[in-house]
């Protein structure tokens, strides 16, 4: 059984969810909840914290993926569902670091590592921002630095 405070905030807001009567957030978080146990059966006793935030954050780029595509089709009956799934998720993942945040880890390593490529810089600020920034808007300010 996953030990971990995430997992056990998410199961635990499920059970209180059904009990309060709310459907869509007892549905997204029941998921969420055999998306740690699967993971936890694939990882064995390696499952942590971090791996269960991975999860989550993994599963919330396939939802803004699913919103996004919903949006090019126009399919409005979807679109407020993924909105509100993405809302729910969004509750249980740390705060994501913004441009500025990132920018200041950026220069961090470069003053600390010299003068690393594009490949060794986003490898160390990645190990550095895990779970706490989009790669894409790391990727965007690593690139922006590297310019100019």
């Amino acid at each position: 059984m996953v030990t971990n405070p995430v997992f056990e905030k998410i199961a635990k807001e499920a059970r209180q969810a059904l009990k309060e009567g709310k459907r869509k957030k007892a549905e997204v978080l029941r998921y969420l909840v055999s998306l740690l146990q699967n993971e936890e059966v694939r990882k064995g006793n390696d499952f942590n914290e971090a791996l269960a935030i991975d999860v989550l954050v993994k599963e919330m780029k396939r939802k803004q993926e699913s919103l996004s595509m919903f949006e090019k089709g126009g399919r409005e009956d979807l679109i407020a569902d993924q909105k509100e799934e993405i809302e729910i998720l969004s509750s249980y993942l740390p705060k994501m670091m913004n441009r500025e945040e990132i920018s200041l880890v950026t220069e961090r390593v470069l003053k600390e590592n010299g003068g690393l490529d594009f490949g060794g810089l986003m490898s160390k600020i990645m190990a550095l921002v895990k779970g706490k920034a989009d790669g894409k808007l790391v990727s965007e300010v690593v690139r922006e630095r590297l310019a100019g």
